[in-house]
């Protein structure tokens, strides 16, 4: 009956750091309370998954969908911090992001390398607060054609 596995992914908190993660790996939409308490959904329904490409690799992002900053990019607020970009900012993300490995079988855990493949991809992004600029992180992704 024991199908549920741990698997380790990683946890980008917007505007910060890159951290692992260990969450139970299930079949079923129970799984999904776990992202949304990380990643900080209001709830299941602004759960959202996508595959983005990082460095050479495709990776499922976990996100908040109901997180979208305002163009141009300003003030620093928790709902609006960028956290996965592109060079031309199409695939933009906001918000904390949970990202893990996928195939047909499930998600599974990001090996050592995988981490060093997003870590190698954070670039700094230029934003403001009210008392001026502020460089902060976000994952840069591949250009999608």
């Amino acid at each position: 009956m024991e199908d549920n596995k741990k698997i380790k992914v990683a946890l980008f908190y917007a505007g910060s750091h890159l951290e692992e993660k260990i969450i139970v790996a299930k079949n079923n939409d129970e799984n999904y309370d776990e992202y949304v308490n990380l990643i900080g959904c209001s709830d299941f329904d602004s759960l959202y998954c996508k595959s983005i490409k990082i460095g050479d690799k495709e990776y499922a992002v976990f996100y908040d969908g109901t997180k979208k900053g305002k163009k141009p990019f300003s003030y620093y607020k928790p709902d609006s911090v960028l956290s996965v970009i592109t060079d031309n900012y199409e695939d933009v993300l906001y918000g904390n992001v949970v990202i893990s490995n996928e195939d047909k079988n499930g998600f599974y855990s990001l090996t050592k390398e995988d981490f060093e493949n997003i870590q190698k991809h954070i670039g700094c992004m230029l934003g403001e607060t009210v008392t001026g600029p502020i460089l902060f992180p976000a994952i840069k992704t591949a250009l999608r054609h």
